[in-house]
């Protein structure tokens, strides 16, 4: 497992921008699809912060998911992906101000004109077709999403995987999923049954301890762990938080924040966390 945080470590401080900037669009720009209508729906995969380290991240099975949606009339398209804002390391770790633990682990619907072929180039498939109603209902759907899922989760927490989660992730690809889910209930059929997710877990053969805030040995314990973190972040950058990291997950105890919640997490010595990226039925 060392092994996967030193080649991190590497990686991340190998750092580059190949991507140039990113501009949303507002949803309510997007047309209302006509009745003739059909629209194509692509599952869309890139490598995991592709516009800053290109490849890097898929050799540590690290990718990024959206969707991308065409009028096969006007040929007009969009893309969609959930992620982590203001920024990915800010769904990991606090800034801490005051003696106090600031949390910016937001996460928001973006959509884009167009659908970046360059930049979704680990898989980009058409896997189903939209008539003007089920298109209709399905931006109702997006239009609520920054309000369904206010925040970006990082960590999934398992006892074995394959099985039943301790703690679910919140990212691109569960909400990719969650857009299956909607598109299947508003009569949409898929042409695959399975598709890849990356996710990377956190095990334990415990259930998590969801700890009491409002008890002031919890706020140390948590307050002392994430510090370690931060300032080790603070002064030696990502390459120094992931040491630490290393050594925390080596002491068996990990403090998970999940939405706003924390929780204690007892490790699995043996195996206490991995990558993946597998096939993964749809709803």
């Amino acid at each position: 497992m060392r092994s996967i945080l030193l080649l991190f470590s590497f990686l991340v401080f190998a750092h580059c921008d190949y991507c140039g900037p990113w501009i949303p669009i507002d949803i309510n720009t997007i047309p209302v699809a006509q009745p003739d209508d059909i629209w194509e729906v692509s599952y869309l995969v890139s490598p995991l912060l592709y516009c800053d380290y290109l490849y890097d991240f898929s050799y540590l099975r690290g990718y990024h998911a959206g969707l991308g949606l065409k009028n096969l009339r006007t040929g007009y398209s969009f893309s969609l992906n959930y992620d982590a804002t203001p920024t990915f390391t800010g769904a990991l770790l606090p800034v801490i101000e005051n003696n106090t633990l600031i949390w910016e682990n937001f996460g928001a619907l973006f959509l884009y004109n167009g659908i970046n072929d360059t930049y979704w180039n680990s898989f980009n498939q058409v896997i189903a077709k939209l008539n003007s109603v089920q298109f209709n209902g399905f931006m109702k759907f997006l239009a609520t999403a920054n309000e369904t899922y206010p925040y970006y989760n990082f960590w999934a927490i398992y006892p074995t995987y394959p099985g039943k989660p301790w703690i679910e992730n919140n990212e691109c690809f569960q909400f990719v999923w969650d857009c299956f889910r909607e598109l299947k209930n508003l009569g949409v059929q898929f042409t695959v049954t399975e598709l890849k997710q990356s996710f990377i877990v956190m095990f334990t053969p415990t259930m998590p301890e969801k700890l009491n805030m409002s008890l002031i040995e919890n706020q140390i314990a948590v307050y002392k762990f994430y510090y370690y973190v931060e300032s080790e972040y603070k002064e030696f950058g990502i390459v120094g938080a992931l040491e630490i990291l290393w050594k925390i997950i080596s002491t068996g105890v990990f403090f998970v924040r999940a939405d706003t919640d924390y929780y204690k997490v007892f490790l699995d010595q043996d195996y206490p966390f991995d990558t993946f990226y597998v096939e993964v039925p749809l709803p």
